[in-house]
């Protein structure tokens, strides 16, 4: 079976997920976050805009001990300053993320408003993290 650029074999006749193989890349405790940063706030996949920003990708993903990492808390301080340019909508993507992954702070009254389909997103990439899948 052929395979995509960078995506080990499969096993089985079975593609490993490309969401899945990005996620191994990471540190066990950077994958929520970047499940996040990756699905976004629909709980579908979509645009992953942060993990295309090249701001982001280039300051605050690094190597470390085989993994990749996320320098979370230096993210959402660059994003406050100014020095990350995104929608509003990304904006609290990466909050959230940063709050999930590494426990940054975050006012889910700024994330969220009336009507948002959000919290719910939020709480099924938690629950899909602790879980790893295999949730009830």
């Amino acid at each position: 079976m052929a395979r995509g650029p960078g995506l080990p074999a499969a096993g089985r006749g079975v593609a490993a997920h490309p969401h899945d193989v990005l996620l191994r890349r990471f540190r066990a405790e950077d994958r929520a976050g970047v499940d996040l940063l990756n699905w976004g706030l629909l709980g579908e996949p979509g645009e992953p805009f942060w993990l295309r920003h090249r701001g982001f990708v280039t300051r605050f993903i690094r190597p470390g001990g085989g993994l990749l990492r996320v320098a979370w808390g230096e993210a959402v301080v660059a994003l406050e300053a100014g020095e990350l340019a995104a929608p509003p909508v990304q904006r609290r993507v990466l909050r959230l993320a940063a709050s999930v992954a590494a426990g940054v702070p975050v006012d889910l009254r700024d994330c969220f408003g009336p009507g948002d389909s959000g919290p719910a997103s939020l709480l099924f990439a938690i629950r899909e993290d602790l879980f790893e899948g295999d949730a009830p």
